[in-house]
């Protein structure tokens, strides 16, 4: 019965997961390895969100922390931990597409939702759609703050295949296609190529913008002697040059309002939970706006503010991680940092790490 999986109504293995987090008083990380899941970062992008089945010996686990049966009502079946991943389920696939492709609008709408789902998006906008990566989330705040009317990654066939621009504007130019390369890689370059190439010859815009790194420009120069002048390179940095090419000639003069990364960064209303992000907050918004930013996320003002009067700053930064964790966010140094008010690295000063730090907080949570 291990190797199997339960299938649950669409919802609630998400509130089966939640609820026994609540009961078991564990903070996330602790309780994702008390259900044998790596961590809390597996736990959340498999099973909270529902893309994974609950595999019946996590299952078991979990229902450990709960009270009650009424759980296993939600259960609508079971599958075998390899279902799908049979010798014939290849065949079977195969031979799915095949029969689609003859109905291609069907086939690209029902491609294209499950691309868009496969993908990581990290940010959302102030205008309430989802980017993956802060270039994108760069781009999209100097669109929306310049009423630009555009859509971000739509679905546009060009042949045989179905292509997913970063940006589609819709300009007095006519329709400008923008992509972000933010990878320096030569990979990363010839699969742009092939995209491009694939835009010219099935016409897909009148104008297409690449925004590139800046330490990428002679590549960029490059790839604009090849395809030629339909293709415009412009540096992440220079998002005025971006904006008078997607906006009306009066605006050509400098009327542009341009948006800094920090600025992007606190117009946008969420952002994923990973390091790397908190990272990039910490080091690009000014110290006096850090608060704005985590009441953004989802804390409460009062609260930062209460942690804040706390002197001693070792005591100060458990509160914070303490703080971070009773709202259902997974503590992450940079995060930590920014709650307590504290200086880059204290976290490593005063503890060695982060999962130290996370040690102390639990340990007080045991002594109180």
């Amino acid at each position: 019965m291990t190797a199997y999986r339960a299938v649950f109504v669409k919802g609630k293995q998400k509130e089966f997961l939640t609820r026994a987090k609540e009961l078991s008083g564990l903070s996330w990380e602790r309780f994702s390895s008390d259900i044998g899941v790596s961590s809390y970062n597996v736990l959340r992008t498999t099973y909270l969100n529902e893309r994974n089945t609950l595999p019946i010996i996590v299952l078991d686990k979990v229902a450990h922390f709960l009270k009650d049966t009424t759980w296993s009502n939600h259960i609508v079946g079971l599958r075998h931990a390899h279902w799908g991943q049979s010798k014939g389920g290849s065949v079977s696939l195969k031979k799915w597409h095949a029969t689609m492709r003859k109905r291609p609008k069907l086939y690209h709408d029902l491609q294209s939702r499950r691309f868009l789902r496969a993908r990581s998006y990290n940010y959302e906008t102030s205008d309430g759609y989802e980017v993956r990566s802060l270039h994108e989330l760069l781009v999209a705040e100097n669109l929306i703050a310049n009423g630009v009317s555009h859509w971000y990654e739509p679905a546009l066939r060009c042949g045989n295949h179905t292509l997913f621009p970063d940006f589609l504007a819709k300009t007095v130019f006519g329709k400008v296609l923008v992509e972000v390369s933010g990878f320096r890689s030569p990979q990363t370059w010839i699969r742009l190529s092939k995209k491009l190439r694939l835009y010219m010859s099935c016409k897909a815009a009148d104008r297409i913008l690449v925004v590139h790194l800046e330490q990428d420009r002679e590549t960029a120069l490059e790839l604009v002697r090849q395809l030629g002048s339909l293709v415009k390179m412009i540096p992440i940095s220079e998002m005025g040059n971006l904006l008078h090419s997607v906006t009306s000639s009066k605006d050509s003069l400098g009327n542009v309002r341009i948006i800094s990364i920090a600025e992007a960064l606190q117009a946008c209303r969420r952002m994923s939970g990973k390091r790397f992000h908190w990272h990039q907050l910490i080091q690009k918004v000014p110290k006096e706006q850090w608060v704005t930013i985590l009441v953004r996320c989802g804390l409460s003002q009062a609260d930062i503010e209460k942690v804040r009067t706390v002197t001693d700053l070792k005591k100060r930064l458990i509160e914070a991680t303490r703080l971070a964790d009773s709202n259902r966010l997974v503590p992450r140094e940079a995060m930590v940092e920014m709650i307590a008010g504290a200086y880059q690295s204290s976290v490593c000063h005063h503890f060695g790490s982060m999962n130290n730090l996370v040690l102390a907080a639990e340990e007080e949570l045991g002594k109180a």
